[in-house]
């Protein structure tokens, strides 16, 4: 949370001294009284230190509640360290309240600005803190991963940091000690902590700011851990503090940095401005894209609990006589490669450029100004936005979202502390805007947001980022549908996938039968062919009929399920027929096979490798000739969608290595079937 806008200073800001006569009186009027033995004038010194999750932290609330007084603003976040000091309890206390970090990022993801105003902290309040005071909220869960990363922030402080910090557990509703002990004993991670720390906790009530005893017992425990000390502060380097402090003057200078503004060059702007909505995923896309159109088109994952952006979606409105077309894609994992990036939302990130022809004039590349762009992000987005060639850079915007995290702090600050956003700023030649997703109903940001857009349309040669109508029919072919053929014996299982394929019930006959199912936005054709019984020879009608099952999913079938049930043996026999059956395709055809093990439960706690090499030579042969391609199904799933997105993946995979539809259609394969 920032500093209070009537106290505006980074540094400390000590109250006008005060005669004792005044000092007895303001002790007198708090709830406790002076607590006997401490002398008027003592000193405590603390900073406060830890992470933030979604539901926002608690420790400049906690450093109001110390101090008895509302010092530090809780409405936003704080973006700098701030000191602020008050006499409690007979003692001048100095608080300082630093930036908090995401506990589930790890110090390469929290951005430099941060890093280094969570150092300058300790410089805040010389000689150095009596303690660090580590907030952890009791009603947010605390995992393992929680503890990794903050042993990486707490590298940011000497290595003796731990013996001057304790553990402060916070809550706002109403909690007992039970319940306190109840926390640390649910989560291992807080248990390691502590004993990290001496087992020096306490517990703070925040919302019941009457009881002033708790902060009382929080002074004595503060003053056992300065005595056990031998009445040293944790120790500051004060060159590290003026090596600090010009940094952070260096990025608050003049900067180089200054979102580019130009002039329309005399031509009249397009009434109809058509946008498309890249980058990583939560950072905020959804949001942007209903803001931009004034109204909620797109679902918004605010607490991470429902599903994501998996599809291309469109959305159309108005504003102030231009008609608006605004298309939101998938995010990428801002950690992820391209190659990383499964190949289903590869290939919708890729469509969001063709759902506006002739092309976009706009591409918002959005970045959440919460995580660094490190060398990982940066990597990222550069591959990711290869999807759409180098010529896309000149028609993109960076959007910058969760404008909330800067506080007082500048983009311009934050830009000349990450060499990432500096290099994805030069990339777009210093086009960027700013929307703060919390205002909604602020349309300024956005009529700002469409005059840079105007003015870099007037800026371009081209009006528009012009698609490869080529690839644009190729895209449009492969969003039409999935197309798989199952091949299997009686009894296999086979059934059962196609209904889980296709939500479609179907039965094991003579004839082939051919569905189509809608799966998370995937158009999946299945067909399968008639089964034949185990120990037996395929029937010759059986050949004929795998024939028109391919005809039956013109041009062909992206891929053969070659269905195997891991609870029956896979002899020799199994082999020939499958071999037999796929043998008028020609050996092409094995690029387009799969094997499919169904039973998958049957192998309980054995891997279905060790299932392969148990089962033999004629398994191990049929896994060959289709290059080990194979997926494993439980035919218990229910409803459980994942197995399925798990197969069509693999099926999208097997696609994407045959050059999508850029070898003939298997239909063309076929050698002519004799007569029988």
């Amino acid at each position: 949370m920032q500093p209070s806008s009537k106290q505006s200073s980074p540094a400390s800001s000590p109250l006008p001294a005060r005669s004792g006569a005044n000092i007895l009186a303001g002790i007198k009027a708090s709830a406790s009284g002076t607590e006997p033995g401490v002398m008027l004038g003592s000193r405590l010194k603390i900073v406060l230190i830890g992470g933030r999750t979604l539901k926002k932290g608690s420790k400049s609330s906690t450093g109001n509640f110390i101090l008895g007084q509302n010092v530090f603003d809780t409405s936003s976040r704080t973006a700098q360290s701030t000191a602020r000091q008050r006499e409690v309890h007979g003692r001048l206390v100095t608080v300082v309240d630093t930036p908090g970090w995401w506990w589930h990022y790890p110090l390469e993801d929290t951005p430099e600005l941060d890093q280094i105003e969570i150092q300058n902290s300790v410089h805040l309040c010389p000689p150095g803190p009596h303690t660090f005071l580590l907030v952890i909220c009791v009603e947010f869960d605390f995992p393992l991963i929680f503890k990794s990363f903050l042993k990486e922030h707490l590298e940011l402080f000497n290595a003796d940091v731990l013996k001057h910090t304790i553990v402060l557990f916070t809550a706002f509703s109403l909690y007992r000690e039970e319940n306190i002990q109840h926390f640390i004993e649910e989560f291992p991670s807080v248990q390691q902590i502590l004993q990290q720390c001496g087992n020096r906790k306490h517990f703070l009530h925040i919302s019941d700011s009457a009881d002033r005893i708790q902060v009382l017992e929080l002074f004595r425990k503060i003053e056992e851990l300065v005595t056990n000390n031998l009445n040293n502060p944790y120790s500051v380097d004060e060159t590290q503090g003026i090596i600090l402090t010009q940094k952070l003057q260096s990025f608050s200078g003049l900067s180089d940095f200054i979102s580019k503004t130009s002039n329309m060059c005399g031509k009249n702007p397009p009434d109809h401005l058509k946008l498309v909505i890249v980058g990583p995923q939560r950072s905020g896309k959804s949001s942007a894209g209903n803001i931009i159109l004034g109204k909620d088109v797109f679902d918004v994952n605010e607490n991470w609990d429902c599903p994501r952006t998996t599809q291309c979606e469109i959305g159309h409105s108005v504003f102030v006589d231009r008609r608006l077309t605004v298309v939101d894609s998938p995010g990428w994992f801002y950690r992820q490669t391209l190659q990383d990036t499964n190949e289903m939302d590869k290939l919708e990130i890729e469509n969001s450029l063709y759902m506006c022809p002739p092309g976009p004039h706009a591409v918002l590349l959005v970045i959440e100004l919460g995580t660094a762009v490190n060398a990982t992000y940066q990597r990222s987005v550069q591959d990711h936005m290869s999807l759409f060639g180098d010529d896309v850079w000149k028609h993109t915007i960076i959007l910058f979202t969760m404008s909330d995290w800067l506080g007082v702090k500048t983009v311009e600050e934050r830009i000349e502390s990450d060499e990432g956003l500096q290099w994805l700023v030069n990339k777009c030649e210093n086009r960027y805007h700013i929307l703060n997703n919390l205002e909604g109903n602020n349309r300024e940001q956005v009529k700002v947001l469409l005059e840079k857009i105007e003015e870099m349309w007037a800026e371009n040669d081209d009006p528009y980022y012009e698609v490869d109508q080529r690839r644009a029919a190729e895209m449009e072919t492969l969003r039409e549908d999935l197309r798989v053929v199952l091949l299997g014996q009686k009894g296999s299982g086979k059934s059962a996938v196609h209904n889980s394929l296709t939500c479609k019930d179907n039965e094991d006959q003579r004839v082939s039968v051919k569905h189509q199912g809608d799966f998370d936005g995937v158009k999946v054709s299945v067909v399968e062919a008639p089964g034949w019984y185990k120990d037996t020879k395929a029937p010759d009608w059986l050949k004929h009929e795998v024939h028109r099952s391919v005809s039956m999913c013109d041009p062909g079938p992206h891929t053969f399920l070659l269905v195997v049930p891991v609870c029956n043996s896979f002899i020799e026999n199994d082999h020939k027929e499958f071999v037999e059956l796929l043998k008028p395709f020609t050996e092409k055809v094995w690029a387009h096979c799969m094997v499919l093990f169904t039973w998958g439960e049957w192998l309980g706690k054995r891997s279905i490798e060790d299932h392969i090499v148990r089962e033999g030579k004629a398994l191990q042969e049929l896994l060959a000739k289709c290059d080990n391609r194979y997926h494993v199904f439980n035919l218990d799933y229910s409803n459980n969608p994942a197995p399925v997105k798990d197969l069509l993946q693999k099926v999208i995979d097997i696609s994407t290595r045959n050059n999508h539809h850029r070898t003939p259609p298997l239909k063309s394969m076929l050698r002519p079937c004799s007569k029988t």
